[in-house]
């Protein structure tokens, strides 16, 4: 793999451990753990636990960004070993700890100011260290220097060797060489082989060698708050999800979030951003396409609040609610549904078209066992959906409910606001062998190559299985659809093991019996076999879906050949039947499945 393999399918949680609780230290913030690992995250995200320059500090506590000391816990959040006692609290329950690591600039009385060379940090026209931007209470690291790439590596050596850290967010990455994140990627990683890198950058040359995991989708958050305000229609968004499939190699993860500690703090919360779009919105971030969906402090109880970013604001209180449970069933989604995953492991989007693709997204994410079925209403508008799901029908389980619903060929519905409905499917394993092949069943005695429904490999259709019946079988005949049962006759074929087939046998004589057929080249008087295959330009719509043949035994080996109008048959005779059931052999054909003794799905 070329990810952690606990990655692709995580769940990441900043933690913001100044506003967590109303102590705002790691010791309090551990004692949350255990509710986080309940809602289903995978690692969580500590924001800068280091201290804070004094020198020109901003509000009451400073930037959490302006960083005196790499190699030490500010006193205020508590002491390194109650770090230590976070890190070992997360591991026991199953999660890993990345920590934010600031590589670009330090405090402007940091402790490298004063200890190293003066050259460690770029100056200005006065010999001062350089600002970045706005942000008066840091100082700029000069990277053409190389004991600044050894002195941050051995840095984020310590905290990966001696405290157990799993991976880091490296904030701002993009204005640190590449080559430096390259070569320290290999350094750490020959420490733990799983450690685990995301970039606070989207630049996809970042990936070029294979240093990071994952990156920001930032672009795609700001549609997404667009989308939510109207101020571009959901193309816009779909639009960036094609272009960003060229942009990264595939194996790049993209963190996805409704709120994070810069947006939150300078833009508000998602409440206030997204309104009533908040809910589909973080529903979206966890099935989108190589996406890693992220969880902000707070969110996980629907705290509607703009935390300061210089003083304390702590969550007043903190239980669990609805909105705990909301995550806790996206999670679950998640780690249920492999076709979710981040990176290469994860399937891609396959769109769905519908009527209304200026509002609605209908798409499928889909790999080899799974698929996840996401449709959503993108809009503030009530909207009439109407899409065909083609392959893609079938029953399904609705990953928010736990209901089992069926996704039809044909769908017609009328959707609310920000509405939307995720129906997963996984193929289900027979209880046993036996149920899997019962006693009694025998093989096909002489089977018929490439017959049965070509249906796509792994489609939850009704009847993917050929069924072989037995002449004098009655058949509760289905009103046909794409994905009905259809059977395949044959003379003194055994019902194959199927929990589809639903067959009785009749008396003889009673009329009711399969018809007869005979080829006119067949000195044998006994019915032939059928096989049906898919119309592929069809696609279950209706006319002729499915054509059926008819072929003699004994020409079983010759090549088919071609019918004229008024000719001989050779070889196959081709059959189209249009609208009409398959087969109507007696009182239960047609519509009147659910009486005939049918399974419903």
């Amino acid at each position: 793999m070329l990810h952690p393999e606990w990655s692709y399918q995580a769940v990441i949680y900043e933690m913001n451990v100044r506003q967590l609780t109303r102590e705002g230290t790691l010791r309090a913030a551990a004692a949350k753990l255990g509710l986080l690992r309940d809602m289903g995250i995978d690692a969580v995200w500590l924001m800068p636990v280091y201290p804070i320059g004094a020198e020109g500090r901003k509000g009451s506590l400073g930037s959490y960004y302006s960083i005196r000391d790499y190699c030490a816990v500010d006193p205020g959040l508590g002491t390194m070993g109650d770090f230590d006692a976070f890190v070992a609290e997360a591991h026991r329950l199953g999660m890993k700890v990345l920590l934010d690591w600031v590589a670009n600039h330090t405090a402007r009385d940091a402790r490298w100011v004063g200890e190293k060379p003066a050259d460690w940090y770029e100056r200005d026209a006065a010999g001062a260290p350089a600002v970045p931007w706005d942000w008066t209470d840091t100082a700029k690291l000069n990277y053409a220097n190389r004991d600044v790439w050894r002195a941050e590596a051995d840095a984020m050596e310590f905290w990966v060797r001696r405290h157990a850290v799993d991976g880091f967010r490296c904030d701002m990455a993009m204005l640190v060489p590449v080559e430096f994140w390259n070569e320290t990627a290999r350094r750490l990683r020959k420490v733990n082989p799983d450690l685990f890198l995301l970039a606070e950058a989207e630049e996809p040359y970042l990936f070029e060698a294979g240093a990071f995991d994952a990156c920001y989708a930032w672009e795609m958050h700001h549609l997404m708050n667009d989308v939510a305000q109207q101020k571009v229609r959901v193309t816009a968004l779909r639009d960036y999800i094609y272009a960003d499939r060229n942009r990264y190699p595939q194996s790049a993860m993209r963190l996805v979030f409704t709120s994070n500690h810069d947006e939150n703090s300078w833009n508000g919360s998602e409440f206030t951003r997204m309104g009533d779009a908040r809910e589909i919105m973080a529903a979206f971030t966890f099935v989108v396409p190589r996406g890693l969906p992220l969880v902000y402090t707070g969110q996980e109880i629907g705290y509607d609040h703009s935390f300061a970013f210089f003083d304390r604001d702590p969550i007043p209180s903190y239980a669990a609610n609805s909105f705990t449970d909301f995550y806790r069933r996206l999670a679950g989604l998640r780690h249920a549904n492999p076709a979710l995953a981040a990176g290469e492991a994860g399937g891609e989007m396959v769109e769905i078209r519908n009527n209304a693709e200026d509002c609605l997204m209908t798409f499928v994410r889909e790999v080899k066992g799974n698929r996840v079925v996401a449709v959503m209403n993108l809009s503030p508008y009530a909207v009439h959906a109407d899409y065909y799901t083609g392959i893609y029908a079938g029953m399904y389980t609705d990953a928010m409910t736990g209901v089992a619903c069926e996704l039809r060929g044909h769908v017609e519905e009328d959707m609310a606001p920000w509405s939307y409905r995720i129906p997963a499917w996984t193929p289900r394993r027979p209880r046993s062998a036996a149920a899997a092949s019962p006693p009694d069943a025998r093989p096909c005695p002489h089977p018929m190559p490439g017959s049965g429904l070509q249906t796509r490999p792994g489609a939850p259709a009704r009847g993917r299985r050929a069924v072989f019946i037995r002449r004098g079988t009655r058949i509760p005949a289905r009103s046909r659809s794409f994905y009905g049962i259809f059977p395949i006759f044959a003379h003194d074929y055994e019902t194959l093991p199927s929990p589809l087939s639903a067959v009785r046998p009749v008396p003889r004589g009673t009329g009711r019996n399969l018809p007869r057929r005979r080829h006119p080249q067949c000195p044998a008087r006994r019915p032939h076999a059928l096989r049906f295959e898919p119309r592929r330009d069809t696609l279950g719509r209706g006319r002729g879906a499915y054509r059926p043949f008819v072929r003699c035994a004994a020409q079983a080996g010759r090549r088919p050949g071609r019918r004229g109008r008024r000719g001989r048959h050779r070889g196959r005779r081709r059959l189209r039947i249009r609208h009409r059931p398959l087969l109507r052999v007696g009182r239960g054909a047609g519509p009147q499945r659910q009486r005939a003794g049918h399974p419903a799905g």
